[in-house]
């Protein structure tokens, strides 16, 4: 049997939502709406017991969609239920993950070298039963390794893979599906996801990772002058590809984007790579914040210049400020980042 809690929320957030704060209410009439969810959760752990196996994802972004401090408001709530589960023993029948997708996109921190951190490290907690521990060692020690490990949300959905078939994770298949890693590292032929059980290379980079350089966060960034040539060609490239998207979607409504300043530069610089894994040797690799006309849209973006002089963008382009009611005439939501629709809204 399933139980969906979203149909309820959104009725909630209609009739006795208050206290809307950038994209999200923050209260169902006098409480939290978090209070409200985590009331539910505790209702259904009552409901399922003990004893039976049953999953439940909870996603919330009342409090900290929008803004950086507000996650504060929460912490009591989440402190109590995770005390609630504690006492009545539910997790010790329980693995228990508290994460997140991402952190802070938007605002004043983002244009500081933590809020570019803040927007590609989403935190990721694994709450494991004291006997789970005593009864799969090798993997328990190969996980709290991995802690020193570059991961992703990838590995955690091997993960929970291996968490739905226990036995996989018995000391003598951890050895075996070890060996087995180790050879696929051998052969250049690293899996994308590779569960946290088992001990994931150290010499593991965001390339093995298919991890695109504008959300690496493992190398080296030096300050560039704002003023030179070559940062003005990959800003001016980065807006010729935001034109290029919206061109793709939504050509009549959008107005043509161009460079108004350029706030932020710096150079990647990576440390020595396997030929076969690294970048290609002569390409270079830009980070740049930048600001377009008409509308003042904030950008983030990854710029790749190769030894051809050819230019690319590496991952997504990302908005860095708030497009309020700017793009209210396009749906697509990739598009609404980028969009400065050349009517008003009525």
């Amino acid at each position: 049997m399933d139980y969906y809690f979203r149909p309820l929320a959104r009725v909630a957030e209609r009739n006795i939502g208050i206290d809307k704060r950038g994209n999200t209410v923050l209260c169902y009439g006098p409480q939290l709406s978090l209070q409200i969810l985590v009331n539910y959760m505790k209702s259904l752990a009552t409901t399922m017991g003990k004893n039976k196996r049953y999953a439940q994802l909870v996603w919330s972004t009342s409090l900290t969609h929008d803004y950086l401090t507000y996650g504060s408001l929460g912490e009591e709530t989440v402190l109590d239920y995770i005390k609630w589960m504690h006492k009545e023993g539910h997790l010790n029948q329980t693995i228990f993950v508290f994460m997140s997708d991402h952190g802070i996109r938007w605002g004043s921190i983002r244009d500081t070298p933590q809020g570019k951190i803040e927007e590609n490290m989403p935190f990721l907690y694994f709450v494991f039963p004291e006997w789970l521990k005593q009864k799969y060692p090798l993997a328990m020690k190969n996980f709290l390794l991995n802690r020193q490990r570059l991961t992703t949300p990838f590995d955690t959905h091997e993960t929970l893979i291996d968490i739905l078939e226990m036995t996989s994770i018995e000391d003598d298949n951890i050895t075996r599906r070890t060996h087995e890693l180790q050879e696929k590292q051998r052969n250049l032929t690293m899996p994308r996801g590779i569960s946290l059980f088992l001990p994931i290379p150290k010499s593991r980079t965001c390339k093995m990772a298919t991890i695109d350089d504008h959300w690496c966060v493992c190398d080296i960034r030096k300050s560039i002058p704002l003023n030179g040539s070559e940062v003005r060609q990959a800003a001016n490239y980065a807006v010729f590809h935001l034109n290029k998207l919206i061109s793709q979607h939504e050509t009549e409504k959008c107005a043509y984007l161009t460079l108004k300043s350029v706030g932020t530069a710096q150079v990647l610089l990576h440390g020595k790579e396997d030929k076969k894994l690294g970048k290609a040797k002569n390409t270079e690799i830009f980070e740049l914040g930048f600001v377009t006309s008409p509308g003042d849209g904030s950008f983030d973006a990854t710029v790749l210049r190769n030894e051809m002089h050819k230019w690319k963008v590496s991952g997504t382009i990302s908005r860095t400020n708030l497009y309020g009611n700017q793009s209210y005439c396009v749906k697509n939501k990739d598009m609404k980042k980028y969009c400065y629709c050349l009517s008003p809204s009525s």
